[in-house]
């Protein structure tokens, strides 16, 4: 008797399981987006990255996120195909536009949230006897360069420069070898935080040069030959995700003591210091990037005037 209802059961659980790994397969997403973001550096990634089961259903596609340590191997990896948006600076999308590849921005994430920061107040003018840390392969160093020359006609290249990545002019700086760093988020809280002090935001240094448009920072690039379906539902997902960054603050403290390791009063100055764009890219916002452009390569960022037609507006 307990074989004849084994010989029923088995089968039936067998044929229960079989369309249920098929519905499962099949219902997955068969689309796939592959990010490129550099380690440490926040956007609203960030929130996709955390919120990626929500992402993928709604949006019916596989989400990989890629970490890298320098922006040249997002750009490299963007070239090769390996990566199909690459989350980065925009002087960086001319830079790969200067070296012969092709990318294209489908949005802006971030206005600029770099800072001039030191242990006390003092100006701009100071510089010039006080040591200062940098990064020298950034476009944030060229544009402080083109900031300080084009505002405060100093020349950055007479000045003690120290160039080391931010991990390490921040330890410079806390033992008292650097005066002065310029550095972005999340490093520019983390000194606030400790109580030191801004001599000059470069949202306010942009806005001496051009009040009329856009200090862009980060933007979403995507490689040459991508699909435009996948184009229009990246687009589609970092505006749902800027909107929640915008809105939602208490998931955004989760996220950055999760991914950042931040403190609340981090976090505070974090959040109001930094602008994410939850709107579509424009006009507007093209003719801003094409300024950042300009400011980069007056900084010695970029080697040729750039006039790239390098923007997916649609």
């Amino acid at each position: 008797m307990i074989k004849k209802i084994l010989a029923i059961i088995i089968p039936v659980i067998i044929i229960t399981i079989s369309i249920s790994l098929i519905f499962t397969y099949f219902s997955k997403p068969h689309k796939k987006i592959i990010f490129g973001t550099l380690l440490g550096g926040i956007s609203t990634l960030d929130v996709i990255e955390y919120k990626k089961s929500y992402f993928e259903n709604k949006y019916g596609v596989e989400i990989e996120i890629r970490k890298f340590e320098k922006t040249l191997d997002i750009a490299t990896a963007l070239s090769k195909g390996e990566i199909d948006i690459a989350v980065i600076p925009a002087e960086f999308v001319a830079k790969i536009w200067e070296k012969g590849d092709k990318a294209y921005i489908i949005a802006v994430d971030m206005l600029q949230n770099q800072a001039i920061i030191s242990k006390k107040r003092i100006s701009i003018q100071n510089l010039t006897k006080l040591r200062i840390g940098v990064f020298k392969p950034t476009g944030t160093f060229a544009m402080f360069r083109s900031y300080m020359r084009l505002i405060y006609g100093i020349n950055v290249d007479k000045l003690n420069l120290i160039d080391s990545p931010p991990p390490i002019l921040i330890k410079g700086f806390e033992k008292c070898e650097i005066d002065v760093i310029v550095i972005w988020e999340p490093y520019v809280s983390k000194l606030l935080a400790k109580g030191y002090y801004v001599i000059e935001t470069y949202e306010s240094l942009w806005k001496k040069l051009y009040p009329n448009y856009y200090p862009v920072m980060i933007v979403y690039a995507a490689r040459n030959d991508l699909n435009p379906d996948l184009v229009k539902v990246t687009k589609d997902m970092r505006i749902e995700a800027a909107k929640i960054w915008n809105s939602n603050k208490t998931l955004i403290v989760m996220i950055l003591k999760k991914y950042y390791r931040l403190n609340d009063k981090e976090i505070e100055i974090l959040y109001k210091r930094v602008r994410i764009i939850d709107k579509p890219l424009d006009n507007k916002f093209v003719e801003s990037i094409r300024k950042v452009w300009e400011l980069a390569w007056k900084g010695g960022y970029l080697s040729q005037k750039p006039e790239y037609q390098a923007f997916y507006v649609q």
